[in-house]
């Protein structure tokens, strides 16, 4: 039952990312292709083999989430941990990513930027469950037909 419960939870916010949807209070302009993507963000994906195609809005948000989200968001390999229930925001900002998969599911990258500085991020990846992932998994996510 909780499995069940989980994997719902996590499917239903792993679309709202790829949707370009926020889980929270906040407004979000559509994915467009645009020039002004700080360099930071790009540097910081780029280091793990990611390109960016296009802008998918970025959104603020309070950190004060359920213990589930932090232990799904740390399982994709940000920790937020620190930053909870502290009252602390962060500008989260949703990436449509240039690599493809064999199966055209599209993939996307969002970064959690505190007081200016990445504090990490994780991938997205349509018509996938759980359907968040590292970001050092690049090569697994894009090679392999089958991902586990």
């Amino acid at each position: 039952m909780i499995t069940a419960f989980f994997v719902v939870t996590i499917s239903a916010l792993a679309w709202m990312t790829i949707d370009g949807q926020s889980t929270g209070d906040s407004k979000q302009s559509p994915c467009h292709r645009t020039n002004d993507v700080p360099a930071s963000h790009e540097e910081y994906l780029d280091d793990f083999g990611w390109h960016i195609q296009k802008d998918c809005g970025s959104t603020l948000e309070v950190i004060e989430y359920f213990p589930e989200r932090l232990q799904m968001l740390k399982h994709a390999g940000l920790d937020l941990e620190p930053y909870d229930d502290k009252g602390i925001e962060a500008v989260v900002t949703t990436y449509r990513l240039k690599e493809k998969r064999s199966d055209a599911s599209r993939l996307s990258a969002v970064l959690y930027e505190i007081d200016g500085e990445i504090v990490g991020g994780y991938g997205t990846m349509e018509n996938w469950t759980p359907g968040l992932f590292a970001l050092d998994e690049e090569e697994r996510i894009t090679t392999e037909d089958k991902v586990d």
